[in-house]
């Protein structure tokens, strides 16, 4: 039976807000083929955009309260954050596929594959020591403890960009420091 007089996007993500299953699931069911469209536009893949679908649907739910009709239309709003999804699926895909590497923005060498030897584990901690306390941290944070950029930029309450920086200047620098102890310079 068709609702002779259907509720408009707005009203929808209104009543979503309110937490109105109905009125999500047809607000849902109104722009699930148009947010896979952009979806697959966007990533490339049909299977990924069918999963980010789940992620966006979820999105706007939880987002739905954050929606402002002066701002512009429930359509806009709604596939700006379907956009929004699928750019940061694809930035966590691309750290996923290069190892979520800090050293992936740097020219560092590549990683060492052979578990070194106790005379090459003492070169690199005195290198690192011999770094700068705002790079030696980040490094440190990042290497071994495993955290995020983002982790980091949070936990030191600095900028993510920063972040990158000091680590990038470090590991640089670190490089530096093994070559001359390598050469016997040091």
């Amino acid at each position: 039976m068709v609702n002779p007089n259907p509720l408009s996007d707005e009203q929808l993500l209104t009543r979503s807000a309110e937490g109105d299953r109905a009125a999500f699931m047809e607000l849902h069911d109104r722009y699930a083929p148009r947010i896979l469209g952009l979806l697959v536009k966007i990533m490339r893949n049909r299977t990924d955009a069918e999963d980010a679908l789940q992620n966006v649907a979820l999105d706007l739910w939880r987002r739905a309260d954050s929606y402002n009709p002066a701002l512009g239309s429930a359509q806009c709003w709604i596939l700006m954050v379907a956009r929004a999804r699928a750019i940061d699926l694809i930035r966590k895909s691309a750290r996923t596929t290069r190892g979520e590497s800090v050293l992936a923005d740097s020219d560092a060498p590549a990683p060492i594959t052979h578990e070194p030897d106790a005379a090459q584990h003492t070169r690199v901690h005195r290198a690192l020591a011999a770094l700068p306390p705002e790079q030696r941290t980040p490094i440190d944070m990042a290497f071994y403890r495993g955290l995020t950029r983002e982790q980091i930029a949070g936990a030191l309450n600095i900028p993510i960009g920063t972040v990158k920086t000091r680590i990038r200047m470090g590991v640089q620098r670190l490089g530096v420091l093994l070559a001359e102890t390598e050469g016997g310079v040091a």
